[in-house]
């Protein structure tokens, strides 16, 4: 669904709309609070559906198994 950086991306996006929207007060406005919840939705259920591919899963083994 979505790669790495782009969660990373929309998880900073989010947050800067959480804070500049609380600074400026209109989080009681029902679109944009409605438009930062999907938008937190969005990332969570990436972060449940996003499974790895084996070959990710044996790089990460073979990197992991190295001795420093």
């Amino acid at each position: 669904m979505l790669t790495d950086k782009q969660s990373l991306l929309l998880c900073g996006a989010i947050f800067s709309a959480f804070v500049i929207f609380g600074i400026l007060d209109v989080l009681s406005n029902y679109f944009l609070s409605s438009l930062l919840i999907i938008g937190f939705l969005l990332v969570i259920v990436n972060l449940i559906i996003t499974k790895k591919t084996p070959e990710e899963e044996d790089i990460e083994e073979s990197f992991s198994s190295k001795d420093v």
